[in-house]
C-alpha cells in the first residue's frame, strides 16, 4: 500500500469556495483533513479513527483539464482511504459520476456550492 500525506494543514491558495465549505465543516465540528499523494483532495473528513469522507472544491468542472484534476483527487483519496462515495462542489453543476476501478464502482456526486445549504 502506497503511503499518502492526510494533513490537518489546509493550503493557502484555497479559493472562497473551500474557504465556505471548510467554515462549515468547522461549524459542524468534523475533523478536517487534506489528502495528498499523486494528487490531491481538498478535504478528508475523519470520524474517530477512520476517514470518512472525501470532498472536492472547486469552481466548475467545464474544463476538461480541471474535471481531470479534481476527480483523480477524489478518486485517489476514495482509493486510499476504502471509501465508495465522493463529493465535488462546484458553482452551478450538478450530476453524478460513476468510475469502475478493478471491478469496483465509485459513485461521485456534483453538487451546486450553496452555503444556505452545505453540510445540513
Amino acid at each position: 500500500m502506497k503511503e499518502c500525506v492526510v494533513s490537518a494543514w489546509i493550503p493557502r491558495h484555497l479559493s472562497n469556495s473551500s474557504n465556505i465549505v471548510y467554515c462549515e465543516l468547522r461549524r459542524h465540528k468534523k475533523q478536517i483533513y487534506f489528502h495528498k499523494q499523486k494528487f490531491e483532495c481538498d478535504f478528508v473528513i475523519k470520524k474517530e479513527l477512520k476517514i470518512t469522507e472525501a470532498i472536492q472544491v472547486c469552481l466548475t468542472l467545464n474544463y476538461s483539464e480541471t474535471k481531470e484534476r479534481e476527480i483523480n483527487g477524489l478518486l485517489e483519496a476514495l482509493q486510499a482511504h476504502h471509501l465508495t462515495q465522493g463529493l465535488i462542489l462546484t458553482l452551478d453543476e450538478e450530476g453524478e459520476e460513476v468510475i469502475t476501478v478493478d471491478s469496483n464502482k465509485t459513485y461521485m456526486a456534483v453538487a451546486t456550492l450553496n452555503p444556505l445549504i452545505i453540510l445540513r
